[in-house]
């Protein structure tokens, strides 16, 4: 397929601007004000939420109440209208990307996605091959198309672990007032285990190898991490970019802690982590089991990222917090590039960010298992 790096703005009512440079998988926050829409649901490609889910617990009222997912969110919910001119803008973003004249036709969507995004399947009649779309609104919804997509072609690019292939993502309506994104419909299988979950943990090591390009800590653009806004300043230290981009930002989101806590919290995490030497690896980022899997053929492949350059333990500490992935793939995973001593500890750290994630988007119980962790963390002896 060519890639188009540029932006064409076509000539007609539906004013389609599409960039064909591989995938995004879109997860958006649709209430761009707020910087927060939906509940992380595992969007997955085409692996439901039903079948891989983290449960929210029971909720509590939150400021940030819009965060949460409902069955179809108003702010994507497609009028038939806009299904319209959705189609048509999709069969115009497939006829460049793809070079055939393309003719769409939506088997199913305008349901809610993860991060707020109304996603569904397309199917281009021409040729009888189907697709999985998303599609979100404009502003920071689109923003958030933009950086997963490149978070995604990021991860496609190092050639190590397979990710859905891009084909195209773009806007439509009206000044261009809703945003969308093509991708290949994934054939998902269940072979979780022996050597498929062993080449699932060689693929990621080797997409651990794949460094920033400046030797810093951070990444290109802001993304989320689920429907949460996730900064991404770059930073010359592991230390400053976890400090005030990962667990200081969370905790200002969440504020379940006074003052002299968090002063206590992030000097340990300070203290363990500058005992830590680490690349500013390419990562996942959101590596829970629900974001992995595996094709129909056996082939692991990883999806659903919130894409950045740290510290690779991040990655293995997630895949260990909503269960566990197989045995098989932290072994082999050991065997290509072995975790250094500490990682343990560190763990902990790590998760502590989700954990506060969770109590943000869905509050409940998640607040007592964020305390708990604090409270392991300063109390740690290291």
């Amino acid at each position: 397929m060519m890639f188009l790096e540029r932006l064409y703005a076509w000539p007609s009512p539906l004013a389609v601007a599409t960039v064909c440079f591989g995938l995004l998988n879109a997860a958006s926050a649709s209430a761009a004000a707020a910087s927060a829409s939906a509940k992380p649901t595992s969007s997955a490609y085409l692996i439901s939420s039903s079948s891989h889910q983290r449960s929210p617990l029971p909720h509590r009222s939150l400021p940030l109440s819009s965060m949460r997912a409902s069955p179809c969110p108003s702010a994507v919910c497609m009028t038939a209208s806009t299904a319209t001119l959705l189609q048509e803008a999709l069969s115009e973003a497939l006829t460049q990307a793809l070079g055939h004249t393309a003719d769409v036709e939506l088997v199913s969507g305008g349901g809610g996605g993860g991060g707020g995004a109304s996603v569904g399947i397309i199917v281009d009649k021409s040729t009888g091959t189907k697709y999985f779309y998303k599609s979100a609104g404009s502003g920071a919804s689109a923003q958030m198309l933009e950086a997963e997509y490149k978070g995604v072609k990021d991860m496609a690019d190092t050639k190590t672990i397979k990710v859905p292939d891009p084909i195209c993502y773009g806007t439509f309506g009206n000044g261009g007032s809703r945003s969308f994104v093509i991708f290949e419909q994934l054939n998902m299988g269940r072979s979780g285990g022996g050597e498929n979950a062993r080449r699932m943990g060689t693929n990621l090591a080797n997409m651990h190898r794949s460094l920033s390009p400046n030797a810093k800590f951070g990444w290109h653009m802001d993304n989320t991490i689920g429907a949460t806004p996730q900064p991404n300043q770059w930073c010359d230290t592991w230390v400053d970019f976890w400090d005030e981009h990962r667990l200081g930002h969370m905790l200002r989101l969440a504020n379940i802690i006074d003052s002299d806590k968090e002063r206590k919290l992030r000097a340990k995490v300070k203290d363990i982590l500058s005992k830590h030497t680490c690349q500013p690896s390419l990562v996942h980022g959101d590596l829970w089991t629900g974001n992995a899997g595996y094709l129909s053929d056996g082939t692991p492949v990883i999806f659903d990222p919130a894409t950045y350059y740290g510290d690779r333990e991040v990655d293995i500490a997630m895949s260990q917090l909503f269960g566990r992935l197989s045995g098989e793939f932290y072994k082999a995973y050991d065997e290509a590039w072995p975790l250094p001593p500490g990682h343990q500890t560190r763990k902990e750290v790590y998760n502590l960010y989700h954990l506060l994630n969770h109590y943000v988007l869905f509050g409940g119980g998640y607040m007592f298992s964020s305390m708990q962790s604090i409270d392991r963390i300063i109390n740690m002896k290291v």
